[in-house]
């Protein structure tokens, strides 16, 4: 059975993204930040609102590309294209453009320093700010490219 590329993901990101880099305004109080997987049910603004939510790493679902064994013509692995949004909001102390800078050079920074166990990298980044009623949502979409065997 092969394991759910997004799971995967988010377990990595879990274990890697360093809090200590991710700083309100002040240069030394750092935000409050979860990983969690893409189009929730509910507004995102509920989130930074009422849950006390900074930053979101939002992994999204990806696409797969089997790699085939041209002998066997079975698949020895995938090619994953997991999307990871990252959003924030202004808030008090908390200037949203530069923490989504941050968050994308945080992301940057764990999937050039931890690549191995399954090969990752990033294939795409991308501005991706948008207005939820009136409230503005700071966010970078990066697509990772994650190649993994079958298990």
């Amino acid at each position: 059975m092969v394991q759910d590329a997004r799971q995967r993901t988010k377990v990595y990101l879990d274990t890697y993204l360093d809090n200590s880099k991710l700083l309100k305004d002040d240069g030394s109080t750092q935000v409050k930040f979860i990983v969690a997987f893409g189009k929730p049910d509910y507004p995102i603004t509920k989130v930074f609102k009422t849950k006390g939510v900074d930053l979101v790493f939002s992994v999204s679902t990806p696409t797969s590309t089997p790699l085939m064994d041209p002998v066997t013509q079975a698949p020895y692995g995938y090619e994953e294209h997991v999307p990871v949004e990252t959003g924030c909001i202004d808030k008090s102390g908390i200037t949203g453009t530069k923490l989504k800078d941050q968050a994308k050079i945080e992301l940057r920074r764990v999937l050039e320093n931890y690549p191995t166990g399954s090969q990752r990298a990033t294939l795409r980044e991308e501005g991706n700010d948008y207005h939820l009623g009136s409230t503005p949502i700071y966010s970078d979409l990066v697509t990772i490219n994650y190649r993994r065997d079958t298990t």
